[in-house]
């Protein structure tokens, strides 16, 4: 449009301070202004040529306006209303009484809530690679299948989208939410490969890997993997493509389509869980993906299904909790205290100085916030230690994922927990430090 641009278009959007998807329609763009425009705020940009993409991209940028608007929404009812909270602690303290398993089932639904926001914040440090994977075992097919169910919107409707399970359990070791981001990347390179229509198939099974896959890889042990083959009966690609296909920013995509970032970071994921991916294909005839997973004992599996099952242990010992956020502070008391333990709130690290000084002899576990006004909770927790020499500490942050690090930094008898946390998790910490434990 002469004399008013995309930039412009953005511009007035981000004045009005609504959330509304921009996505931008252009009978030719260039790469850089393609990303620029991405940078500045929209959602997507279509080339007027592959206006069959406009259907799927509209879904995709109201779907990530619902899952901002659910961030939101759990971050106002957690942080800033009392009445919502007053309203969570008191079903919070039904199910209690209703269940042992209250807890762990997570029926309430502000309780999901809170569950909600820590795995949406997962998923944010996971787009800006701020955090490792957090493995756990699980069955290959499960991850799988339910990532097939929003496979499904992503891919659209042109394409015919199946699923193939294996017919037996394939064990793995796996952060569930990367392997799921990325089937999302995969997925989104295919139907970019589709603007006409085509097949999609994701297909699990179990595979032995030898000595020479290995070799060929340069890394990795031989024997049982878990197989996942994504293909597509889109344009395919050739041996140059094939051979920079994971390069950062490359991408077989026409001018205006892609960043190519999307495979980079599939192919970092997947290195990470000591898997491997390749690419085959040839031009016309699709392409397909194969993600290869080291098989875990089956036993892990079921003692990991069965360790989630199980109800956090109550106690009856007394933790000094400090936390500037009047609502987090009630929040965790609430849940410790529901569960046997007797809880001395502070304020800030100064108040929990003065209330350790008054409380030194019963005082047994200090859970801190790591960022407070006045004095944070590393700078307690120093002062602390002149009266009470390796006091057991639980320090609770929301900035940095890097666990192993900060452990190291604070020296022994102190644990760590990322925030936000769900009651489960936060129970089972604190019950595992006071034994003895991590």
């Amino acid at each position: 449009m002469p004399r008013f641009g995309v930039p412009d278009a953005l511009r007035i959007l981000r004045e009005t301070g609504k959330d509304i998807p921009f996505i931008v329609v252009s009978g030719s763009i260039g790469e850089e202004t393609a990303v620029e425009c991405m940078k500045a705020g929209a959602w997507d940009y279509i080339l007027k040529n592959r206006i069959k993409r406009l259907g799927p991209a509209v879904i995709g940028g109201l779907e990530q306006r619902r899952l901002r608007r659910e961030q939101k929404t759990a971050e106002d009812k957690t942080r800033r209303s009392d009445e919502a909270l007053r309203e969570s602690e008191e079903r919070y303290r039904q199910l209690v009484d209703s269940s042992p398993y209250a807890i762990s089932v997570h029926q309430d639904g502000k309780i999901v809530f809170v569950n909600r926001a820590a795995q949406l914040t997962k998923d944010l440090l996971l787009f800006s690679r701020k955090r490792v994977a957090e493995r756990k075992p699980v069955d290959l097919n499960e991850v799988v299948g339910k990532a097939g169910k929003f496979l499904k919107r992503i891919i659209g409707e042109d394409v015919e989208c199946k699923t193939e399970l294996h017919g037996n359990p394939i064990p793995v070791s796996t952060d569930s939410q990367q392997l799921e981001q990325v089937l999302l990347n995969l997925a989104t390179n295919a139907r970019d490969a589709m603007p006409d229509g085509g097949s999609f198939t994701v297909r699990t099974e179990q595979v032995d890997l030898s000595e020479a896959f290995m070799a060929a890889h340069s890394h990795g042990k031989p024997g049982p993997y878990g197989m996942i083959t994504v293909s597509d009966t889109g344009a395919g690609m050739d041996d140059g493509a094939r051979k920079r296909i994971f390069d950062p920013f490359y991408t077989t995509k026409e001018v205006g389509k892609g960043t190519g970032l999307g495979l980079a970071v599939a192919y970092g994921i997947i290195r990470q869980h000591d898997g491997f991916i390749e690419v085959h294909g040839e031009p016309g005839k699709g392409t397909t993906f194969k993600i290869y997973l080291p098989v875990i004992a089956s036993e892990a599996v079921e003692e990991e299904t069965s360790r989630e099952a199980e109800p956090p242990a109550r106690g009856m010992e007394t933790i000094l909790l400090a936390e500037d956020n009047e609502q987090l502070r009630k929040l965790f008391g609430t849940v410790l205290t529901q569960f046997g333990y007797t809880v001395i709130e502070a304020v800030d690290g100064a108040d929990a100085v003065r209330k350790f000084t008054e409380n030194k002899d019963t005082v047994q576990l200090l859970l801190f916030d790591l960022i407070m006004p006045r004095m944070n909770g590393k700078e307690a927790h120093d002062e602390i230690a002149k009266l009470k020499p390796g006091v057991k500490t639980i320090f609770a942050s929301g900035y940095s994922p890097d666990i192993a690090r900060q452990k190291a930094a604070f020296g022994i008898g102190v644990s760590l927990i990322n925030k936000p946390v769900s009651p489960a998790d936060l129970l089972k910490k604190v019950r595992s430090v006071l034994d003895g434990g991590e």
